[in-house]
């Protein structure tokens, strides 16, 4: 089984925006709030993240399912894991593909 885990705590004075993709989920990082990222799948793989100016996209991999925890409280699930992409794509490239950047 491979496992990865992303934490995120937002120390700036401003909210943060969070979005996990594919599933297109967003949440708002209040200040010194910290939510807590942890898939697990059969196949090879690991979160891929990109920050930008108050904004942090997190995108799983082929097979991951998902939770999202709060203070050690499961806030958000997926227990279906996500379906394979073209060989060779990042989750991340295929979503731009699919929606546009």
């Amino acid at each position: 089984m491979f496992n990865d885990v992303f934490e995120i705590l937002n120390d700036t004075d401003t909210e943060l925006t969070i979005v996990l993709e594919p599933w297109a989920q967003a949440y708002g990082l209040q200040k010194n709030q910290m939510l807590r990222f942890e898939a697990s799948s059969a196949e090879s793989g690991e979160f891929e993240v990109v920050s930008n100016e108050g904004l942090t996209k997190i995108y799983g991999w082929p097979g991951c399912t998902l939770k999202v925890l709060s203070n050690e409280e499961i806030i958000d699930e997926w227990k279906l894991p996500l379906p394979d992409i073209p060989v060779g794509m990042t989750m991340k490239r295929f979503v731009e593909l699919l929606f546009g950047e």
